[in-house]
């Protein structure tokens, strides 16, 4: 398995012309296929492997996009025998962003009035002023709607967003392993999840995320030994906030449909997550209109359901998680690593 750090500059990878590291989705999806490219060359026992691309979160975009450049380059040099082609059989994203409109913020409005994390006056008022919380920055926000909005963020905002129904660390006497823990605001892990405009920027979001345990395990001096991590690189940490990126507008839904039928595509989503909510997902997935091939049904682990699962001509798959949250807390459920594994086998769920 490669893991990517991307854009480069965080995490241990380095950036040493600061020029050259101003980042869009494209940019990154170009530098990310540079990369892999590159690791076959110094790997080359695995260019006849299947290649899977997958990822969380923000990867909603990295991974449909590189997925998209690995299949450009593939195309570009199909008549090149002496040309290396990944080969690549799908991909795989988990509580992704893919649809700004339907994605993020919005969905999760909605998903935590039909969890009681909000009154019903509230609901109904966003809902009578046709408030739209769609797009990277809420760029279609009235006043009036975004006073509604930071009314919203003020009830649930001792609510862990990755997890709403697990500990938001940092708050009150939880249980900790450090008494002088490293916490990350929701505005840190995933500034694009809450984000007013410009004019309205947001602050005192939850600490939610404990960092300490993987920030000192990546900094040990056996792990960066182990990784031949050089001591010129910066020390391991969870995030970053002074990386020059540039959000776009337009997702990655569009590859989803430029890629249909090519290669196989999961979508699979923690349903207690609300930095990018399950309820979000079926709105776009429905907006492609591909037909029904395997009706919604429920998957089991151990005689317990454990999410849901249906699949779409062109070779999409759609699937639930049940009971887990947003990235890393999601594959502390044993259904996640069911789910995927049975995909990746190609077995029925």
């Amino acid at each position: 398995m490669l893991y990517i750090e991307s854009p480069a500059g965080v995490g241990y990878s380095k950036c040493t012309d600061q020029t050259q590291c101003a980042f869009t989705d494209e940019l990154s999806a170009t530098d990310n296929l540079t990369a892999i490219l590159s690791w076959y060359e110094k790997f080359a026992e695995y260019k006849q492997h299947d290649l899977y691309v997958s990822g969380e979160s923000y990867a909603g975009i990295y991974v449909p996009y590189v997925s998209y450049e690995i299949d450009q380059y593939n195309e570009a040099n199909a008549d090149n025998a002496d040309v290396f082609k990944p080969n690549l059989k799908g991909f795989m994203v988990g509580n992704g962003v893919t649809n700004w409109q339907y994605d993020t913020s919005a969905a999760y409005v909605e998903m935590a009035y039909w969890h009681s994390l909000y009154d019903t006056e509230l609901y109904n008022k966003i809902h009578e002023h046709n408030c739209d919380f769609g797009g990277v920055a809420m760029e279609n926000l009235t006043a009036r709607c975004l006073a509604y909005f930071l009314e919203f963020q003020q009830l649930v905002s001792d609510v862990n967003i990755y997890d709403i129904y697990g500990t938001c660390w940092g708050l009150g006497d939880a249980p900790q392993l450090y008494d002088n823990k490293k916490t990350f605001t929701a505005a840190d892990y995933t500034p694009w999840a809450f984000r007013a405009p410009s004019e309205h920027h947001l602050t005192g979001l939850p600490p939610c995320t404990f960092g300490n345990p993987i920030i000192d395990y990546l900094n040990s001096s056996d792990v960066r030994s182990a990784l031949h991590i050089p001591d010129t690189i910066q020390p391991w940490d969870l995030c970053k906030s002074d990386i020059d990126y540039t959000r776009g507008a337009e997702g990655s839904q569009w590859i989803y449909e430029k890629l249909q039928g090519k290669y196989r595509m999961l979508k699979f989503s923690g349903d207690t997550d609300g930095a990018v909510p399950t309820s979000g997902t079926p709105g776009w997935i429905n907006e492609l209109n591909w037909p029904i091939t395997s009706v919604w049904r429920p998957y089991m682990v151990q005689g317990q359901v454990a999410g849901y699962i249906e699949e779409r001509e062109g070779n999409f798959t759609f699937a639930t998680v049940h009971g887990a949250g947003h990235m890393v807390p999601q594959f502390k459920r044993p259904q996640a690593y069911h789910l995927i594994f049975n995909w990746l086998q190609q077995k029925d769920i």
